[in-house]
Parts: C-alpha cells; structure tokens; sequence
C-alpha cells in the first residue's frame, strides 16, 4: 500500500508541474498580447490626431483662400465701380458742375411730377365741382315698394296650378314685372304717352352724358331709361324695389304712378291670353263632349227604331213569366200522365192525348228559349241580344254624360279661378313725392372724380418710371 503511493506521486508533482508552466506561458502571452494592443491603440490615436490636425490645417486653408477670393472680388467690383464713375465724371468740368446739373434734372422732373398731378387731378377734381355746382340740374327720385297679389289680395301658390302664370310664385310675376319694367316696350310706350326722356336735360345725366352731347353723341333712350329707373329684386321677400327719378318731384311721383299702372296691366294682358286659350281649349271640350252624347242618344233610337222594342228588358220579363207558366203545366201534365199510367197503363187514349199536350208544352218552352237566345238565322237576333245593345247605349249615353257634366264643371271653375287670380300690385311703400334731390351731389361726386383721377395719375407714373428705368438699363 504505502509502495503505490510512492510510486504515484511522482506522477502529481508532474501534472502540477505543467499545469504551473502552461499558467506562466498563458500569462506571458497576456502581457505580450497587452502591450500589443497598447502599442495598436497609441498608434490608432496619433494617427487620428494627426489627421485631425491635417484636416484642421486644411479647412482653415480653404476659408483663407476663400476669404482672399472674395476679397479680390470685392476689390476689383469696387475698383470697377470706381473707373466707372471716374470714367462718367472724366467728361464733366468738375464735381461742383455736375452737382449742379442733377440739382436742375430734380427739379425740372419735380416740376413735370407737380403738373401732372394738376392737370390730371386737380384740373379733373376743380371741373367737376364746376359742373356738378354750376352746371348739373337736379333730380328727383321717387321710390315705391310692392308685391304682386291677386285680386284677393293673396300671393299666387307656386304648387296649385298647371299654367304659367297660375303656377309660379308670386316671384314669377315678380320676375315678368321687372322684366318689363326694364325692357323697351315699356320705354316706347313712355316716349310716346308722356315723352319721358325728351323732359330731361343732359346734364342730368352726369358728365360723361353732358361731353357726349357736346361731341354729338348723346345718350340713347335705353341708356337714359337705365339712369334713370332702377328696379331691385328682393327674391327672399318677393318684393320689387322701384326708384323713378324726374325733373320735379311731382313729375317723378307721377311717373313712377304711370310705371306701376303700365306694368299692372302689361301682367294681366299676359295672363288673360293665357287664360283665353285656356277657355277656349275648355269650350270646345264642353261643345265635343255635348255632341258625343247627342250622337249616344240618337244610337239608342236609331236601335229601339230598329227593333221595334222599346223595352227589351219588359219584354224578356214576360218571356220568363210565360216560360215559368208553361213549366209549371207542363210539370202537372206529367205528373197526371204519370198517375194515369199507373192506373191504366200506356194504351189509355187519354195517356195518348195527354202525351200530345206535353209535346205542345215542350214545343212552346222551346220557342221562347229561342226567343231568348240568338240562334244565328235572324238578324235581330234574340231578346237577350237586343236587351245588350239596349244596355251599352244606355252606358254610352251615361259616360257621355258623365264626360259632359266634368267639362262644364272644370269650365266653371276656371272661370271663377280667373276671376279670382287677377293680378294686383299690393304697395308696400307707394310713389311718393320726394323732399330733396338725389342729384347732384357736389362733395360725393368731386371726391369721385378725384380719387379716380388720382388712380390713373398713380399707374401712369408707375409706368412711366418702370419705362425710364429699363431704357437706363
């Protein structure tokens, strides 16, 4: 025992042996691999350095010779400018001259600024104030307000009617009055009722009117009718807006009086040839409608003529009745035949008569059948035909009626609807007599013209110094 553990020691101290050896080696390959990669990492970071540097010296190059360029640029554009103006001013005496000489442009182009200005602004602003004080004659302007209602004083329902002018708001009239109010049927009739315009005098009719007529080109009736009547719409309320302008306040209220009038019965005129047509479309439907139930009641007596029956109906009431008889008799015959043969048995004369008898009875049920029915050989044809010709004339005659009695009645009532739907023009704000007048007005129509004058005083400067610039360029 103690023999083996000798003998394996040696074998321990060995393995520790190497164990220790291979630790030394690993450590010494650590501190060779450390100091390798110190070495890396210092050469690593003064490379980095250095080329930091490099870059710093570079960049710091790039805005000196930046800074030089500019620089150069700068001078040779001033030193251009400097021979520029030294090459301008080597033509002139001196400084001393030339000051002088642009105090003179100033001036004299301050002085072209200050005419223009008085003859484009001033001169126009002091004509019109000459003209609108001295010259302009006033005008009057007499304003009413109002609506289109029927007679009874109701607006017309848009959804209610079938026509033009019984369909359509009270916004449609409004529409047609307005129309006409502006349009040159109702100026013909004014120029030739009351000489509307002829009262007028050009001046009333703002400067550009009155430098017309002196050119000889005055205004035309349609544009002196236009200054002269404005018409608004108010769709919201249905109401119109109408402003007459006269010579006087009292021409001015009667002629928008006049306007009204005209416009009232131009409304009308429109709606009674509506409305005459209408009629006339209902009378001759009235008139086709009488004669389609005459022509009804002359078919039923052409066909009573025809048949010689009055009353097929009656008639085939006592063929029922008669039939109704004969079958009875005939059932009482059988029976009695019956009870005879029971008796006597079948070779009874009496069986043999009463067997004669019930042949007759047969015979006659079967000529009122025929009677009843249409066989095809007559040309009449049966009761019963002739009781259904009777029955489609009477219907005929009925819708006819019927077709009738619905014409007149939607005649009638068209005539109370026009009746009823006459056009009125309800006044909200009548034509009244105005105080002062609505024209001239001196202080709004000179700072008009001003301010317009001055506008175009502005863009013509404007481009007449874009012009002078580009042509110094």
């Amino acid at each position: 025992m103690s023999t083996s553990n000798e003998a394996q020691k040696p074998d321990f101290t060995l393995a520790q042996g190497n164990d220790r050896r291979l630790q030394e080696w690993r450590e010494q390959r650590e501190q060779v691999a450390d100091k390798g990669r110190e070495a890396r990492l210092k050469l690593a970071e003064e490379d980095r350095k250095r080329r930091l540097e490099q870059f710093e010296k570079d960049k710091a190059q790039r805005i000196e010779d930046a800074e030089r360029k500019r620089a150069g640029a700068l001078a040779s554009a001033e030193q251009a400018r400097i021979e520029a103006a030294q090459s301008r001013l080597s033509s002139l005496e001196d400084l001393e001259t030339a000051r002088r000489r642009l105090i003179r442009q100033r001036r004299r182009a301050n002085l072209g600024l200050g005419l223009r200005f008085c003859l484009m602004v001033v001169a126009p602003a002091i004509a019109a104030a000459w003209f609108y004080l001295q010259v302009a004659q006033p005008l009057y302007a007499s304003r009413s307000i109002f609506a289109v209602r029927t007679v009874g004083g109701q607006p017309l329902d848009t959804r209610a009617s079938s026509g033009p002018f019984q369909s359509g708001a009270g916004s449609t009239d409004s529409f047609v009055v307005r129309a006409y109010l502006t349009s040159p049927d109702l100026i013909s009739r004014l120029e030739a009722d009351h000489g509307f315009s002829a009262a007028f005098n050009e001046t009333q009719f703002g400067p550009l009117g009155w430098l017309q007529s002196l050119v000889g080109a005055p205004l035309s009736l349609s544009e002196r009718h236009e200054r002269l009547v404005q018409v608004g719409l108010d769709t919201q309320e249905d109401l119109i807006d109408l402003t007459v302008s006269g010579t006087t306040p009292a021409e001015a209220e009667a002629m928008a009086e006049v306007m009204l009038r005209y416009a009232q019965d131009h409304l009308n005129s429109l709606a009674s040839a509506q409305h005459r047509r209408q009629l006339s479309d209902l009378a001759a439907e009235v008139v086709r409608a009488a004669g389609a139930l005459t022509d009804a009641r002359k078919t039923l007596v052409d066909l009573q003529i025809s048949t010689g029956e009055f009353d097929p109906a009656a008639q085939a009431a006592v063929i029922y009745r008669l039939m109704s008889d004969l079958e009875a008799q005939r059932s009482a015959l059988k029976r009695e035949i019956d009870t005879l043969r029971a008796r006597t048995g079948d070779n009874s004369a009496v069986i043999a008569h009463k067997q004669t008898q019930l042949s007759l009875l047969d015979d006659s049920i079967t000529d009122q059948k025929a009677r009843l029915v249409s066989t095809g050989t007559s040309a009449d044809g049966g009761v019963n035909t002739q009781l259904a010709q009777f029955e489609y004339a009477r219907i005929d005659i009925e819708q006819a009626r019927q077709d009738w009695d619905t014409k007149v009645k939607a005649l009638e009532a068209l005539r109370l609807q026009i009746a009823a739907s006459e056009r009125v023009l309800a006044l909200v704000s009548k034509p009244s007599r105005p105080i002062e007048a609505a024209y001239p007005k001196p202080v709004e129509g000179t700072l008009v013209t001003a301010l317009v004058a001055f506008a175009v005083f502005c863009l013509v400067s404007i481009f007449g110094a874009s012009i002078l610039t580009q042509s110094r360029r």
